[in-house]
């Protein structure tokens, strides 16, 4: 075997997008986990521009949700008063630090580590859903957990709404690290493959 192997974008994106879910509810290293989603995060916002019309067609066909990228939303809420520019450096200033040191080599960065890799995670499985139609267990898991978390990202008639208010789960209660060990759980218990 010469150790070679073709990957494809989607299957790049996959792999890190499920090692960081795998990094996060390990509770460890998010940097780690948050570049990793990052570089996902690329990969799909850059399958995205080339597709998003094919991909806009499929989803109106099937009847979906119109929506876009977290880039593409996040452009299209920018302030007026805001320049563009200033607008994405503010979305992507973790990323940049965590991979650039040519302005910056000597500085710092305050990071919610918890909060924003969550956060950034479930934006990512969010544009692979809206590219591929479909998750894979571990994101499902992660996604799962974090409606449950946070359930204000879901949209109105979600099913999981009426779950959730049948089951309220209030994680003011807990800290990150029990928030990250009942994800590590409910990982463990759906995606055992990824354990062995």
């Amino acid at each position: 075997m010469d150790g070679k192997n073709t990957v494809t974008k989607r299957q790049a994106a996959t792999s890190q997008l499920e090692t960081a879910v795998k990094l996060f509810f390990e509770n460890r290293d998010l940097i780690s986990a948050f570049t990793l989603t990052s570089a996902a995060d690329g990969i799909l916002e850059g399958i995205w521009q080339n597709e998003r019309d094919e991909h806009i067609e499929r989803r109106a066909k099937a009847g979906q949700i119109q929506r876009g990228t977290l880039n593409e939303e996040w452009g299209a809420r920018l302030n007026p008063n805001i320049r563009r520019s200033e607008g994405f450096s503010y979305l992507y200033k973790h990323q940049n630090f965590f991979k650039h040191a040519d302005r910056d080599h000597d500085q710092g960065i305050e990071f919610r580590s918890f909060e924003f890799t969550a956060l950034r995670i479930f934006t990512t499985i969010c544009s692979f859903h809206l590219i591929y139609d479909q998750l894979t267990k571990p994101m499902l898991s992660f996604f799962s957990w974090y409606a449950a978390y946070n359930p204000s990202v879901l949209g109105e008639g979600n099913p999981l709404l009426n779950y959730l208010e049948q089951n309220p789960f209030n994680a003011s209660k807990f800290s990150d690290t029990e928030l990250a060990a009942e994800g590590y759980r409910l990982l463990k218990k759906n995606c055992p493959e990824l354990f062995a």
